[in-house]
């Protein structure tokens, strides 16, 4: 078992570098097609209100997620080894995968807005959110108690019986706030990134509540 765990873990793992290194490589070949100054932030309607030089815009997500995954992946060897015995069998890897993805996808939006002009890309966005929102709804009830992923509050962190109870719903309001945002996306209407944001705050809202009443009723 454990050496099927850990062929797994490296599966993702590979497949996360593989993402970073393609996002890289796609971004390399794009830059001399974008203009001087490109949009890398957005208002709550998608609309660009932010800018930042091409060279940082090309290179910033792509780093960042690097070094997101980097955290993710290794910063539990720092734990004790209670959090690290307790995360052996946790889905970490592929959490790390999906936020890798996540920030790359993320990235090419951007990029694709400023080869348009600086489109707005709330419709984009909701969908991206939409998509990692339902993945997470399937990995959050596999995650165990740990300081990096899921549901952290002082409740869940604190009980191992609160953090399974939270993430089972958790899961469920994951799954709901993400059919909103490709709903909200679905429609491409102005106002489709502010509907997916507020779905999205009010499914992780929603179990992070259910965990403080759990705690009470003990």
């Amino acid at each position: 078992m454990s050496t099927n765990n850990g062929k797994f873990k490296v599966g993702w793992d590979l497949l996360s570098l593989g993402i970073v290194a393609g996002t890289m490589l796609l971004s390399w070949k794009i830059e001399p097609s974008l203009p001087p100054v490109i949009a890398t932030h957005f208002d709550i309607h998608g609309n660009a209100n932010g800018f930042s030089s091409r060279e940082f815009g090309v290179w910033f997500w792509p780093i960042f997620s690097l070094g997101v995954w980097g955290v993710l992946r290794f910063a539990m060897r720092a734990a004790p080894s209670s959090w690290r015995a307790r995360m052996a069998n946790a889905p970490i890897a592929a959490a790390s995968c999906l936020m890798v993805a996540f920030l790359c996808g993320l990235h090419f939006v951007i990029l694709n807005s400023a080869l348009h002009g600086g489109a707005g890309l709330g419709r984009e966005l909701s969908l991206l959110l939409g998509v990692m929102w339902i993945a997470l709804a399937v990995l959050l009830p596999r995650m165990r108690r740990n300081p990096l992923f899921g549901v952290r509050t002082a409740w869940t962190l604190s009980s191992d019986e609160n953090w399974a109870r939270t993430h089972r719903v958790a899961s469920y309001t994951f799954f709901a706030g993400g059919l909103l945002c490709l709903a909200a996306g679905l429609t491409a209407a102005t106002a489709a990134v502010t509907v997916a944001l507020i779905a999205a705050i009010a499914s992780a809202l929603i179990p992070a509540v259910y965990s403080w009443s759990i705690a009470r009723q003990t």
